[in-house]
């Protein structure tokens, strides 16, 4: 996290990172998105760090991850399944 966020020190409150077997997950809303994509290009410039998935998206919008299970959602109701 110190590597990743050496350059970012305000987005460190807003962003939650976890690693598992040298996958790291970025989660977090931020205000820039060349903030989201400087943090993404640090999390996999770090040794031993396989894969990244980013999370992060721009504040007042939905999560990636959320807007998908909102869209299938959605479409399960319209569909009345």
């Amino acid at each position: 996290q110190s590597t990743i966020f050496r350059d970012a020190r305000e987005a460190r409150g807003a962003v939650s990172v976890q690693v598992v077997e040298g996958v790291v997950e970025l989660r977090g809303a931020l205000d820039r998105l060349s903030d989201i994509h400087h943090l993404e290009r640090a999390a996999a410039k770090v040794p031993g760090v396989r894969d990244v998935r980013s999370y992060l998206h721009l504040a007042g919008t939905d999560a990636p991850n959320k807007a998908d299970a909102l869209d299938a959602a959605r479409l399960i109701l319209r569909e009345g399944m």
